[in-house]
């Protein structure tokens, strides 16, 4: 045997080992479709649940298990225009050659693509099964999300929690930061979908602190000062010139039924962090004493600044002396918004938009849509949490005022931790639907009314990736391309050698605030301890 017909042997059973015979009917093109069969009057059970969904034109492969009984698996895979594509299988994976699927999807996009599964069993031989279909919108996705996989339930700052980018057109994923042991990344934020302008939060061992990437510039900036602690929650102003900011006081407690884990948010209050300046700034329609201000999230035009507040009816020093307030099941938070002008620093009148107390249900982390038709936000039996409860995902109409649930979207688990794509037609959340407990990120479709589509579970090359994952999805963002700042590079800015720039502070931001007595370290201070 010469040495060339060796080297095609090896390679050739190389493969085959690697594939586990799951798709080697696709890929040498033999796989074909009996001639005979009998009919199953029923769809066939696969997971994930790929059927009767909403999907983007440019989304990777739907690849999926058959969970029927037989040795052999057909699929064919079609739709209006375009060549089928039939997928054999001995392990009832259907893997989709990610070229001709693009492909398909591409010249049908606004029609629908459908798959007919066929199952062989010694007793019945060939079963052909009802096809199911999926529609394919004609507005795509966001080709990327960022986010944070974390072991699950994590309890601790754990030295695996990394903050991961994945492409949703493909099954590439890489690193983008891995925490450090005893440290933590958390709350990355980009502006208007930007993967060159990102926000990623420190805390642990690697210090506190804020990285800033902008463009080829990178910083660590110690956002504590005399006024505030460090920065919570974050949004970037659509201009990129000042950041929204919460400044939270937390306490994440453990149960011994039910969902594990509770987060009380004893004192929260919010602010603006000015990049040009390099100052913070407040007002007291946003640090309220006797409230907690969080979530901060800005219209697409920069004129609102939205965001939830929940009252604080205990006295500070509560969450020094490690109290459970008995109130804080009983408090449900409000959906607020005020305006700003970004070139006077001034500050409007607050407005309720909903009363979590009116609408029985506590409202937080609101996201505007990009369109500024509406905000989408969670609803849950109380808190500040929502990760922690069974919540909601709704929906506020901003020119009717009416809002409503994602029935469509939502499960009986936990739906939490919603990104808009930059076009308003698609979201990314967290669910925990699939065992109440790790959470992974689903899609789901908003029509131009605001109604959303089935949701379905972000694919993967291996349909059976999620069964043996003990990991849990966190803060998904999604974003127009590649995160422009690459791990060594932030390795760079990280790094506890390198030491934080520090802000300056104001007490104020509105003429109204300036001719009171200025906010004394004291009186802020005891709104967030």
């Amino acid at each position: 045997m010469n040495r060339l017909w060796r080297t095609v042997l090896i390679v050739g059973g190389i493969l085959i080992i690697a594939l586990g015979a799951t798709t080697l009917y696709a890929v040498l093109g033999t796989a074909r479709l009996p001639d005979e069969f009998v009919q199953i009057d029923r769809v066939p059970r696969i997971f994930p649940d790929y059927q009767n969904c909403v999907i983007p034109p440019n989304i990777a492969p739907l690849n999926f298990s058959v969970k029927e009984e037989g040795a052999k698996v057909r699929a064919r895979i079609h739709a209006a225009t375009g060549e089928d594509i039939i997928v054999g299988s001995r392990n009832g994976k259907i893997i989709i050659p990610i070229k001709r699927w693009r492909e398909l999807l591409t010249a049908n996009a606004g029609g629908s693509v459908h798959v007919d599964v066929f199952v062989h069993n010694a007793e019945s031989g060939w079963q052909r099964f009802e096809t199911f279909s999926n529609q394919i919108a004609a507005e795509p996705i966001d080709p990327y999300v960022v986010y944070r996989l974390l072991d699950g339930p994590n309890h601790f700052i754990r030295p695996d929690m990394v903050t991961m980018e994945r492409h949703i057109e493909s099954f590439q994923e890489r690193v983008i930061w891995a925490s450090t042991p005893g440290s933590c990344t958390n709350c990355h934020t980009f502006r208007n979908n930007d993967p060159s302008n990102m926000i990623i939060h420190l805390r642990g061992t690697d210090g506190t602190a804020m990285v800033l990437a902008q463009g080829d510039t990178i910083q660590k900036i110690d956002t504590k000062t005399r006024f505030n602690p460090a920065f919570g929650f974050t949004a970037w102003h659509p201009s990129g010139r000042v950041v929204a900011f919460s400044a939270n006081t937390l306490r994440l407690l453990h149960k011994s039924t039910g969902e594990s884990r509770a987060n009380i948010d004893y004192a929260s209050n919010m602010g603006i962090y000015n990049l040009e300046t390099n100052r913070i700034s407040s007002t007291r329609s946003i640090s309220n004493p006797d409230r907690r201000e969080t979530y901060p999230s800005w219209s697409p035009d920069g004129k609102y600044l939205y965001f939830a507040s929940g009252a604080k009816p205990w006295p500070p020093g509560t969450a020094k002396k490690r109290i459970i307030p008995p109130e804080h099941r009983n408090i449900k938070y409000d959906l607020m918004r005020i305006s700003y002008d970004i070139d006077t620093n001034e500050w409007g009148p607050l407005e309720t938009l909903l009363s979590g107390d009116e609408i029985g249900t506590s409202i937080t982390t609101p996201r505007v849509s990009y369109d500024g038709r509406f905000v989408m936000f969670l609803g849950s039996d109380y808190g500040a949490f929502p990760t922690y409860l069974d919540s909601d995902l709704y929906i506020l109409d901003l020119a009717s005022g009416k809002h409503w649930p994602l029935t469509e979207a939502n499960s009986d688990e936990g739906d939490s931790r919603h990104t808009w794509s930059l076009n308003s037609r698609w979201i990314v959340f967290t669910s925990k639907r699939r065992d109440g407990l790790l959470a992974k990120l689903y899609l789901a479709h908003i029509d131009e009314n605001g109604q959303a589509s089935k949701a379905f579970l972000l694919p993967q090359e291996d349909p059976t990736h999620y069964d043996a994952l003990l990991k849990t999805y966190n803060a998904p963002e999604l974003i127009t391309g590649p995160v422009k700042h690459g791990r060594e590079q932030l390795r760079q800015v990280i790094t506890p050698d390198v030491k934080a720039q520090p802000v300056d502070a104001i007490s104020g931001a509105t003429a109204d605030l300036d001719e009171a007595p200025p906010l004394s370290e004291t009186e802020w201070e005891s709104t967030l301890n």
